[in-house]
């Protein structure tokens, strides 16, 4: 049989051999295995050291880094000092904050205030349903499915990891104070930081004592710790007991495990508490000391090193007896002197 041609001089039996070829492609192709729908964590090859994020694509990787570990904000806004790390992000900033266009129509999403989410196991109540999830999983189920892979952290937010990691392990430190050095992970930290040293704002007040605090839950811990006595974490290697499940776990850390995790860069200082770090850094390498007698030029970087002063000085109070003679001390680590000093003569 002739070849026909077609417009441009091409016969069109040499068209249908490749058009069978083509085909024969196709199908050889259909014939490798496929990948299955279902199967897309098998996909996800890329994946983040510092937290649980997978993706497929490199780059997908590249911008979760960037944005949520390095904090690399290279999309800003042309309507004022706001910045981000995504460009949909700063998108949603102006069509929110500058153009008024607001996706959620929920009012107790927009105000944080409205509260219609109550928890089935006790009062507590918020304004979004996942929110109330979380809760239920971390205080009541004591779910924690986010670990950190650097050290034993584990969370029930995924935001709350996110903060332990950028803050510990990464030391990112984005929120700096304007009055002075302090440097902070975290907004709220920043907030409580100035409003305690530098306004000298103590909203939170006991109704037992004259004790003042900028943050609710140190007023909590005060009341529970101090006139309630509650201490219902306890340690089961010894009669150790606190009210704080941080305290515990740092008294595990360093006493039965022999852990000094918090380090000073100023000199070779090591202890168990973040908290007994930065007493070292303001006493020590600052000189801060904000404690200052009324009765006398006495300053003390500690509150307790305040209360022995006026005890041992102008109140003469020595409640710490030594059971081997007569000494009296106002503090027990003068007592503990003592003991080492004339009795067991170390």
């Amino acid at each position: 049989m002739d070849d026909f041609l077609d417009n441009e001089g091409n016969t069109c039996l040499e068209d249908s051999v490749k058009g069978e070829e083509v085909v024969e492609d196709i199908y050889s192709i259909k014939e490798t295995p496929k990948v299955q729908e279902n199967s897309s964590e098998v996909l996800k090859k890329h994946k983040c050291n510092l937290c649980h994020y997978s993706s497929s694509r490199r780059y997908q990787l590249t911008d979760h880094m960037n944005s949520k570990h390095l904090k690399i904000k290279n999309h800003k806004c042309n309507q004022c000092d706001y910045q981000a790390c995504r460009k949909d992000t700063l998108k949603r900033h102006i069509n929110n904050e500058h153009l008024g266009l607001k996706k959620h129509k929920h009012v107790d999403i927009v105000d944080p205030r409205i509260k219609n989410y109550k928890c089935s196991q006790c009062d507590y109540k918020a304004g979004r349903k996942g929110v109330i999830e979380d809760h239920i999983n971390s205080v009541h189920f004591t779910r924690k499915n986010y670990k950190c892979t650097q050290c034993d952290y584990e969370t029930t937010l995924q935001g709350s990891l996110k903060r332990h990691i950028n803050s510990v392990h990464l030391r990112i430190k984005n929120h700096k104070c304007n009055y002075c050095d302090y440097e902070a992970s975290r907004r709220s930290q920043l907030r409580g930081h100035v409003n305690n040293v530098h306004l000298e704002r103590k909203s939170y007040k006991c109704i037992h004592c004259d004790f003042e605090t900028h943050l609710q839950r140190n007023l909590e811990f005060h009341v529970n710790n101090v006139h309630l006595g509650k201490k219902n974490h306890k340690c089961k290697e010894c009669d150790y007991q606190t009210s704080r499940k941080t305290r515990l776990k740092d008294h595990i850390n360093g006493v039965h495990l022999g852990r000094k995790n918090y380090k000073c860069t100023e000199c070779d200082y090591e202890t168990t508490l973040q908290t007994s770090l930065k007493r070292h850094m303001n006493s020590i390498h600052l000189g801060i000391k904000n404690h200052k007698c009324c009765h006398c030029d006495y300053e003390a970087s500690r509150k307790c090193h305040l209360i022995s002063h006026v005890n041992s000085v102008h109140l003469g109070v020595k409640n710490h007896e030594c059971n081997q003679c007569d000494y009296k001390a106002t503090a027990k680590r003068y007592l503990k002197h003592h003991i080492d000093r004339v009795h067991l003569k170390v």
